[in-house]
């Protein structure tokens, strides 16, 4: 008897026709869930950094909202003034730190997830004066079959004053 055992040509192509096709199963969803994962990082760091942000925000005006200040903004920055005392809160959007002075005491911040922040003061005959930020960031959100998307997005933090310049 002539019993050999061994497989033949056909076999072995399917069998790596097979494998072929798993592993490029495997390497798209390695990729796909990368970029949900990186997005999902982005988004948490956005989050943080927006929170961060308004934390700082709301202590520099609540440290400050009194009838002897007066507030003054700048696209990037806000000012506190009470006679020749100055105390600020800015945000340089070319190295993403937030400077903040609040009781005589400066420290800085890096919010890497934030493009700009732009500072405004508001007030109105028999409306409350105003003092607000706008924080704006970009996702880019990443895909293959389409092209990355570039999305804006702001949150706006608006509290009362007791005087604005």
């Amino acid at each position: 008897m002539n019993n050999k055992r061994g497989s033949t040509l056909a076999e072995l192509v399917i069998v790596m026709a097979v494998v072929s096709v798993m592993s490029v199963m495997v390497v798209s969803f390695t990729i796909i869930c990368s970029s949900w994962s990186t997005l999902g990082v982005k988004r948490y760091h956005v989050v943080q950094d927006s929170e961060l942000f308004s934390k700082v925000f709301h202590e520099f005006v609540a440290e400050y909202d009194g009838s002897e200040y007066s507030f003054s903004a700048s696209p990037n920055s806000l000012t506190a003034k009470k006679g020749d005392d100055e105390f600020m809160i800015s945000f340089e959007p070319e190295t993403k730190v937030l400077t903040y002075d609040i009781g005589g005491e400066p420290k800085t911040i890096a919010l890497e997830a934030i493009e700009s922040v732009d500072f405004r003061t508001a007030s109105s005959e028999g409306a409350s004066n105003m003092v607000s930020a706008e924080v704006n960031y970009d996702f880019v959100t990443p895909g293959k079959k389409v092209l990355e998307q570039h999305r804006q997005y702001r949150i706006v933090t608006a509290l009362r004053l007791a005087r604005v310049n």
